[in-house]
């Protein structure tokens, strides 16, 4: 005859199934990805001759969201080659800009094999007086699920910044310096000294002693535009860790 379960064994079992059905419901909400597939923007340079615009004239660059997500389609190519042979590989970047200045991010990963879809949502500032970029995440989701902010960023970045940016609990921040660009025969150095998300786009201004140059220094820079923009976008992706 067989014994009846205690109370307790019951009680016990009754707990391990829960934490089982828990555990699936959790894994399906981390692997499912309802953007999967639904972005495709196409590599643009457009944001790098904007840059450049606003170093010659002195005015604000208003980047939309169309130009911001083909200029990080074209730093998903350069970054592809070194991506081949790591666990953890970013797939895509896709921004959302919001009309309140917030930026919804979409930055899928393959984990060892398992693609998951990760989200976030961010405000985008410009200290002027530190000369950094600070990026505050509010909201980290992985799949369909809400993850801890400040931890989920320590892992995720821990030795994939470059020299020059830092993490401080759920800010970013970026010194201005990896926004310095020289192009070849103009003769200046390009410095973006305000970035930040407004009113559904990126308002960028840039300097370069550009201003007084004349037509002959903006031809010459249309034609650096033509020949290093790709150039230059290869040089940006090093800045922010394409071999990490």
């Amino acid at each position: 005859m067989k014994k009846p379960v205690s109370r307790g064994a019951a009680a016990a079992i009754c707990i391990v199934l829960a934490v089982l059905v828990l555990a699936g419901v959790s894994a399906g909400l981390l692997l499912r990805d309802d953007n999967r597939g639904k972005y495709s923007p196409q590599p643009s340079a457009k944001l790098l001759e904007q840059v450049a615009e606003s170093a010659l004239t002195g005015k604000e660059a208003s980047v939309s969201e169309e130009t911001l997500n083909g200029f990080a389609a074209m730093w998903m190519e350069k970054r592809a080659p070194s991506q081949a042979k790591k666990s953890l590989k970013l797939e895509q970047a896709v921004f959302d800009l919001r009309d309140d200045g917030t930026v919804a991010a979409y930055t899928p990963v393959t984990w060892h094999g398992i693609h998951l879809g990760v989200t976030s949502l961010s405000s985008v500032t410009f200290d002027k007086e530190r000369k950094k970029l600070l990026i505050d995440v509010k909201e980290t989701r992985v799949g369909r699920m809400k993850v801890p902010v400040k931890s989920f960023l320590k892992r995720a970045l821990k030795g994939r910044l470059p020299s020059g940016a830092a993490l401080d609990g759920a800010r970013v921040s970026v010194d201005a310096s990896l926004f310095e660009f020289e192009p070849e025969n103009v003769g200046a150095v390009l410095r973006v000294t305000d970035i930040r998300a407004e009113g559904g786009a990126v308002k960028i201004l840039a300097e370069g002693g550009l201003s007084q140059a004349g037509e002959k220094l903006r031809d010459e820079l249309a034609q650096w535009l033509g020949r290093y923009g790709e150039k230059l976008s290869g040089e940006i992706s090093s800045y922010f860790g394409a071999g990490k």
